[in-house]
């Protein structure tokens, strides 16, 4: 008898490592920004300031990895007010018709304990396709308000065209999209 109390205690204290952790997205902390060429000659970025998703990280358990990703297109800022309205219009993002920008993850893959390569569908402007990218952790650990806390980069490259973005062909503005989404996230 003593012995089944020994190992079910050891279960209840080894459990909770053995599950995937469950993070939800600090949407105050978390921004997906973008690049494009500009005339061949530099560029022009943005920012989408809401993006919500969760991700559930590798644990022991048979829980893959996975990602979920939303960005509200409204969100958006070029850093410039009449460049905003033209993007967001029909001609760009048609923000009226196409609301969200959505990832779900269908692959994470643990290239090192800091590194993941990552496929899933994106989801933009009305068109979803399969994309590839890379998600790089930062550190993991208590925060000052008790709460346990992660960060981190997702990167993607796409072609804009290939989502039905066609305005404006190259040179005038690239068709590769360069997105960076910097994130930190608190476990559930």
């Amino acid at each position: 008898m003593a012995l089944r109390y020994a190992m079910f205690m050891a279960l209840l204290c080894v459990a909770p490592w053995a599950m995937a952790d469950t993070y939800e997205l600090d949407g105050s902390h978390t921004y997906a920004y973008f690049r494009i060429k500009h005339f061949d000659k530099g560029f022009f970025t943005g920012v989408f300031k809401e993006v919500k998703g969760s991700f559930r990280a590798d644990g022991k358990d048979e829980a893959k990895p996975e990602i979920k990703l939303t960005i509200d297109v409204d969100s958006l800022d070029s850093f410039h007010p009449k460049r905003n309205d033209h993007l967001l219009g029909p001609d760009f993002f048609n923000a009226k018709r196409f609301k969200q920008i959505t990832f779900t993850s269908s692959e994470v893959k643990k290239v090192n304990e800091q590194e993941y390569q990552v496929t899933g569908e994106l989801s933009m402007h009305g068109v979803t396709k399969t994309v590839k990218g890379k998600v790089v952790r930062g550190t993991t650990g208590k925060d000052p308000w008790g709460g346990h806390r992660t960060g981190g980069n997702v990167y993607l490259t796409i072609d804009r065209t290939d989502f039905g973005i066609k305005h404006s062909p190259e040179p005038a503005i690239g068709h590769k999209v360069d997105i960076d989404l910097y994130f930190e996230a608190l476990r559930k």
